[in-house]
């Protein structure tokens, strides 16, 4: 019976509260079937749903005086256990109800469980503040032992017909809200699309549907790949997705659902990009560098706010494409020099200005859109946010170790701030034909 579990599983642990009622017999069923006739749920659990089930250890978690009255008695708790085939073993708890004890508990819980072990609970004798000691443990130890949860059983002793019931699924609420924050917080959808996978689809039906979590992972993807041209669409076809599923959600899962639109539909709202250097194109790039540090992704925010810079050389010809959409990039090669070049006019005063010979074409034809940038009182403005940008990106590229900034979040606020009040003046300027 107690043969090794798939290698996949470092160890498989049963774990139960043993309390101090008077515990009387009951025919409990399971799916239907009916099981022993025990005063424990453990004995009906282990020698029925659990009965073929590989399982490395037994522990009992109870109090002195429940250790007297269910566990050491010829009729008790450890023999029926031994008499399924294993070894249990015993874990005494302090019996008081300080916070003190609890905290005893938690830790003596924690002390039984391993890495990736895989846990299988019983919950129907829980004593006193058991419950809430063991929801925090469960909770900890997803989080920092990636211990799964296969079953969270519980004896429904006064239902009709008595029946073993698997929790399991309401616990997994931690495991869905988790992985919600991780994505609101950090654009990063592969934990929900984990969890999805192991739930089954359930309880949380809209949030496990393949389409959400695909589209999800294709929008988090672009949002941290701080992909331009892309994240307006992939955008709008996640929360086309997510709207859809909301429709049939109730409770938790509508919740989780609304918290996901609601963070990603400045992005969906956007006009869709053409493939130009245009109005619509620096939009999305400011809604894109905003995302980027409430997320915390400073190094991609800092990239995008430096393409900016480099894009505003490219507003004087909104027709050239920036990135064919179809995956052509027929102009690309151009459109990236004209916006380097660009760049480094803006950064750099005219009388430091150095360029290739072979580059004069290019500045011949920004020049006109540089000089009304500067009688505009525009030039002013972005040349020292220009190379504060540069100076926090390269500080990035070199991994800080040419200079120190420990503020960047902050100054990439204030500084994307700044940048959408000139760009905004700059867009209000005719622009010369190049």
């Amino acid at each position: 019976m107690n043969t090794k579990p798939d290698p996949g599983i470092n160890h498989r642990t049963y774990v139960t509260f043993l309390g101090t009622s008077k515990y009387l017999p009951v025919a409990y069923h399971w799916q239907g079937q009916p099981l022993a006739t025990t005063p424990y749920a453990q004995e009906a659990e282990l020698g029925g749903p659990l009965a073929t089930v590989a399982i490395d250890a037994v522990l009992v978690l109870g109090t002195a005086t429940s250790r007297q009255m269910h566990w050491e008695t010829p009729t008790g708790l450890c023999h029926r256990i031994k008499q399924l085939g294993h070894d249990p073993k015993f874990v005494e708890i302090p019996e008081e109800l300080s916070p003190d004890a609890q905290w005893q508990t938690f830790e003596l819980l924690l002390a039984h469980v391993g890495d990736r072990d895989h846990l299988i609970l019983d919950i129907t004798h829980g004593f006193r503040a058991v419950p809430v000691v063991l929801s925090s443990a469960l909770h900890f130890l997803r989080l920092t032992r990636n211990v799964y949860l296969e079953h969270v059983f519980y004896g429904a002793y006064d239902s009709k017909p008595p029946a073993i019931v698997d929790y399991r699924d309401f616990y997994a609420i931690h495991d869905w809200t988790e992985a919600v924050a991780r994505l609101v917080d950090e654009a990063d959808a592969r934990r929900l699309a984990e969890v999805a996978a192991q739930s089954g689809g359930l309880p949380m039906a809209g949030l496990a549907d393949p389409q959400v979590t695909d589209a999800l992972q294709r929008l988090t993807a672009a949002v941290r790949n701080v992909d331009v041209q892309l994240v307006g669409t992939v955008a709008r076809e996640a929360l086309q997705h997510i709207q859809a599923a909301e429709l049939g959600a109730t409770g938790a899962s509508k919740v989780l659902l609304r918290l996901v639109l609601d963070k990603f539909a400045a992005l969906a709202a956007a006009e869709p990009i053409s493939g130009r250097y245009d109005g619509d194109y620096f939009r999305v790039q400011f809604v894109l560098v905003g995302l980027l540090l409430e997320h915390g992704l400073n190094m991609q925010a800092f990239t995008v706010m430096r393409e900016l810079l480099c894009s505003l050389g490219l507003h004087v010809a909104s027709g050239v494409v920036v990135r064919d959409l179809r995956g052509k990039d027929r102009h690309a090669k151009k459109a990236r020099l004209r916006a380097d070049i660009f760049g480094s006019l803006l950064r750099i005063a005219p009388e430091a200005w150095k360029f290739a010979d072979d580059n004069g074409p290019v500045v011949a034809e920004l020049r006109p859109w540089y000089d009304r940038l500067d009688a505009a009182g525009l030039v002013s403005l972005l040349r020292p946010l220009s190379k504060e940008i540069q100076d926090i990106r390269n500080g990035f590229d070199h991994a800080w170790t040419t200079a120190e900034r420990s503020d960047v979040g902050a100054a990439g606020a204030r500084l994307v701030a700044e940048l959408a009040a000139v760009v905004e003046v700059l867009e209000q300027l005719p622009v010369p034909t190049p």
